[in-house]
């Protein structure tokens, strides 16, 4: 026997089936903060920085009226880029080989899947700037639907996400 033919297995009916069906994750990803949303982020940091600063300076100074002033931006800028972070933590794309899927929530989550196979279209939406940073929207529609089933603002490398998806389709 030679050993190519020894290292060869036949594979049941079951065996086959499972490999068939066997699903690989190729990539997941999360919409992008900086790249996104230049202006908003710049924005949360200079507010959360002068903020702070202000509220150590006036604190050490025993100015507690205008320590507390200061407080309420430093609280604005955390809690709105706190909870930015939190929903693109828990917004994700996975493409595997078989479907792209859209998970998006905290507590309670909102699924859609789109099996590769049924794509019909897919979308890429670019600004300037989000040309610029390499980042994009996406959108995925299936033969069964007349809308985009899972729509996706800031991806970065829209176009290789949407290369990934049509190389399985």
């Amino acid at each position: 026997m030679s050993g190519q033919a020894m290292n060869e297995k036949i594979l049941s009916e079951d065996e086959l089936n499972e490999r068939d069906y066997k699903e690989n994750i190729l990539k997941v990803v999360h919409p992008a903060m900086f790249r996104n949303d230049p202006l908003h982020f710049i924005g949360y940091l200079f507010l959360i920085g002068i903020s702070g600063y202000g509220l150590i300076r006036t604190y050490a100074a025993d100015q507690m009226i205008l320590a507390g002033l200061c407080a309420i931006p430093l609280l604005y800028g955390l809690l709105g880029f706190g909870i930015w972070y939190l929903r693109v933590l828990y917004t994700t794309v996975t493409i595997t080989n078989k479907r792209t899927r859209y998970r998006v929530g905290i507590i309670s989550k909102d699924t859609s899947e789109v099996l590769h196979d049924d794509v019909r279209n897919i979308q890429i939406d670019q600004s300037l700037v989000q040309r610029i940073l390499g980042v994009g929207d996406i959108a995925l529609s299936s033969s069964g639907q007349d809308d985009m089933e899972i729509k996706v603002s800031g991806l970065p490398d829209p176009e290789g996400l949407a290369a990934l998806v049509r190389r399985y389709q």
